[in-house]
């Protein structure tokens, strides 16, 4: 799914909705955002390594904020992996997207009018208090 027809690819499983993660559309830049509250937070360090960065720490609820850490790193991690993947066309294994780069399940777009619904609970936004 995508809330726009230029948004991020918002992956999720057919069986029942739940939301894996979000990927780019264009799978030369490959990579997913996973939704770490649908894992297993048992085997969160173990399958994926500590916690190296925190980054958009200005939207994070609860008192006190976290701090920004890592991102410098994580940024040039970032690059490196995706010059290797690259260089040795790795980036066309994904189970995400077929070799040719298409998503490999249909992508639903929604609608102006869905994304309202989504946001406010009803078309007109008339039941948001924050209008």
């Amino acid at each position: 799914m995508r809330l726009g027809s230029k948004g991020l690819l918002r992956w999720h499983t057919s069986c029942c909705n739940t939301p894996v993660g979000n990927t780019l559309s264009n799978p030369r830049l490959g990579f997913i955002g996973l939704i770490h509250s649908s894992l297993d937070r048992s085997a969160l360090e173990k399958d994926f390594g500590n916690n190296i960065a925190r980054v958009n720490v200005d939207s994070a609820t609860g008192t006190p904020k976290p701090g920004q850490k890592g991102l410098f790193g994580t940024v040039l991690r970032f690059i490196a992996m995706i010059i290797s993947a690259r260089v040795g066309n790795r980036y066309k294994q994904s189970p995400l997207f077929t070799r040719e780069g298409e998503p490999v399940a249909p992508v639903t777009t929604l609608s102006r009018e869905q994304r309202k619904t989504l946001k406010y609970g009803d078309v007109t936004g008339q039941n948001n208090a924050h209008n």
